[in-house]
């Protein structure tokens, strides 16, 4: 057997510039993986706590969203009644800007009419207002129409018939005024 040195040797026999590399990258490794170790178990601890963080802040904004979707729930009927409101304030509006206007136009016939006519039908259309009416006087039949033609609200006025009863002695007309 040999003997054993009586101490041991401590002292780099080497300095570490004559190293080989395979031996400079493993003396490296060495000393300072530990470090490089313990920094990556640091991050993935820290990104494990990081991740409890943000589960926790996702459950209190589903808790948020919950409550909100329940508040909006409540507004529903009012919507609903807005939406209502809005469709029938376009509908008065669309109305409104319509050259149609029923209660200005049988106003104006009931103000056109002399005395002495008498209306027997009268057809209210969008597009026209068809009148058909008995009189004993031609004349005032001539001042029907010319009560109307001044009155402009008509595209023209339109003789459609003209009857005359000897038996009533009264004429029947019938005229249709586009609008």
């Amino acid at each position: 057997m040999s003997p054993l040195p009586q101490s041991p040797n401590l002292v780099r026999s080497k300095s570490f510039e004559e190293e080989n590399t395979p031996r400079k990258l493993l003396l490296f490794f060495q000393n300072w993986g530990r470090f490089i170790i313990l920094i990556g178990q640091l991050l993935v601890v820290g990104s494990f706590f990081w991740r409890f963080i943000l589960d926790e802040q996702l459950v209190a904004l589903n808790r948020q969203l919950l409550t909100r979707v329940e508040t909006i729930k409540t507004y529903a009927a009012t919507e609903k009644t807005l939406k209502t409101t809005q469709a029938r304030l376009t509908v008065l509006k669309a109305v409104r800007e319509d050259k149609f206007d029923p209660t200005k136009i049988l106003d104006n016939l009931s103000l056109s009419l002399p005395q002495s006519i008498n209306l027997t039908q009268i057809t209210l259309t969008k597009q026209s207002l068809q009148v058909e009416a008995r009189t004993a006087s031609i004349v005032d039949f001539a001042k029907l129409l010319n009560n109307l033609k001044s009155a402009g609200l008509y595209k023209e006025i339109i003789l459609k018939s003209t009857w005359y009863r000897a038996i009533t002695n009264d004429f029947l007309v019938s005229l249709e005024m586009p609008i």
